[in-house]
């Protein structure tokens, strides 16, 4: 190499170097002064504004602003219990829930934003917490004729008073809310969903019988029960109240992945669940891994199925209400500071997962489910409870996680619950007795 060339060779390395490091600091300025969700410049400005207050159901303030020198301080008198949902509006931190998600309505550029009031029963949801504390997971809560909200818990929670001073020094789980953003596999919960689609395409019915052997082979693989306990010869009915792996496996297959994903989808997997927050998409495995290992597995809410409690408590509430789901909702009206009335949601429907004929299968099994089978420890003395259990297996040696799904009272349901428990156990051991107390609380609310 000639010295001209050498030097042509390191003056254009050293232009690209030039360049690549000019890039790097614009994205770095970017990242961390325009687009990082702790960017203060663009909140700054809004704290002039007086945002709109946060109310429960019973006009307990959830979110409120006190006047400072500079502007308005947002302030939460309830703390942690509301924190999943309200969010925290920060000039540190930046904002989040529906201090995020409600924007259009808490700052909408007045002299003073609107005011929310939530579905929520601040009751129920201090029960929630109750029974979460000191456990990691979530409940919600809905009534299945509206779709509305009565209670959405996530634990560990955050005080949103002083996220800007202890945001750093937290667990990223702490921050999430664990009831629409967490991601699960839904156990034998998922068995609504394959019992529903065997009822409902002529694959099986409630009395149909089948062999639960404790291990079940399939295409050179086996799908075991749980505890790898035989179950002997089953109807549906039973084998969903007894949460028998290998007979709902059976079905999976007899159903194929296609219909078995159509099944998914119709109770809203893979869509995007319209909802006042963001909510994360539940999911069956994709179609080219569901060779007939996967799709057994599937059937009984394990191998690559991915739901939200959320997800599970919509599925339960449609087995409980006709086979329909409504769209979830927790804001309920939308005012001005003076009382006027902006908006009023009304309930609408999202979508049918089964005919009104299989739905009353289903939750006839539900009921049988806490009747004799794996949910007993939901019953409530003189009220009849439907539910199903899921233990949902985590690979290796982890302890599993313990779900719940339900609705009460069973003739004309008030309350769905979906409860899930991380690595807690067994379903029935775990979340079902703290379904079952908080199925008590949700009944003495009025209607």
């Amino acid at each position: 190499m000639t010295g001209r060339a050498r030097t042509v060779l390191m003056l254009t390395i050293t232009v690209v170097v030039l360049a690549l490091t000019v890039i790097a600091y614009r994205q770095l300025f970017w990242n961390q002064a325009v687009a990082h969700p702790g960017n203060i410049r663009p909140l700054l400005a809004q704290f002039k504004t007086e945002r709109g207050e946060i109310f429960a159901g019973n006009g307990a303030i959830l979110a409120t602003n006190s006047k400072t020198e500079n502007g308005f301080e947002r302030l939460y008198p309830q703390g942690e219990l509301f924190a999943a949902v309200v969010g925290y509006f920060d000039p540190i931190r930046g904002r989040s829930g529906l201090e995020a998600a409600a924007e259009q309505w808490l700052g909408d550029g007045r002299s003073r934003g609107l005011d929310l009031t939530l579905t929520l029963d601040p009751d129920l949801q201090a029960e929630a917490a109750r029974l979460l504390a000191g456990r990691t997971g979530a409940i919600v809560a809905i009534d299945p004729e509206t779709g509305a909200i009565l209670a959405m818990v996530s634990a560990p929670s955050f005080d949103p008073n002083s996220i800007g001073q202890t945001a750093d020094t937290l667990d990223d789980g702490v921050l999430l809310n664990r009831a629409i953003a967490g991601r699960y596999p839904p156990g034998s919960t998922f068995k609504i969903i394959t019992a529903a689609a065997a009822l409902d395409e002529g694959v099986a019915q409630p009395d149909s019988q089948y062999d639960g052997p404790a291990s079940l082979p399939v295409h050179g693989s086996q799908v075991t029960n749980y505890g790898k306990k035989d179950a002997g010869r089953l109807t549906v009915e039973e084998a969903f109240a007894k949460s028998t792996n290998t007979i709902f496996a059976q079905l999976g297959l007899a159903l194929g992945a296609d219909r078995l994903r159509q099944a998914g989808a119709r109770f809203g997997l893979g869509a995007t669940i319209p909802f006042d927050l963001p909510v994360a998409v539940g999911e069956l495995a994709p179609p080219q891994r569901m060779d007939p290992v996967m799709t057994a597995w599937s059937a009984v809410g394990q191998g690559e199925t991915l739901v939200t409690p959320l997800q599970m408590a919509l599925a339960t509430a449609a087995a409980s209400h006709g086979g329909v789901i409504m769209e979830p909702f927790i804001i309920a009206e939308v005012r001005d500071y003076q009382g006027a009335l902006k908006h009023r949601r009304r309930p609408r429907l999202w979508r049918r997962a089964m005919t009104e004929k299989t739905a009353t299968a289903v939750k006839d099994m539900m009921i049988a489910t806490v009747i004799s089978g794996t949910g007993r420890s939901a019953a409530i003395p003189g009220i009849k409870v439907g539910g199903k259990t899921g233990t949902a297996e985590v690979g290796g040696a982890g302890t599993p996680h313990s779900w719940f799904v339900g609705f009460a009272p069973a003739g004309k349901p008030r309350v769905v619950l979906a409860v899930i428990i991380e690595n807690g156990g067994t379903g029935g051991s775990t979340a079902a007795p703290l379904a079952g107390e908080l199925f008590r609380k949700a009944l003495t609310r009025s209607p």
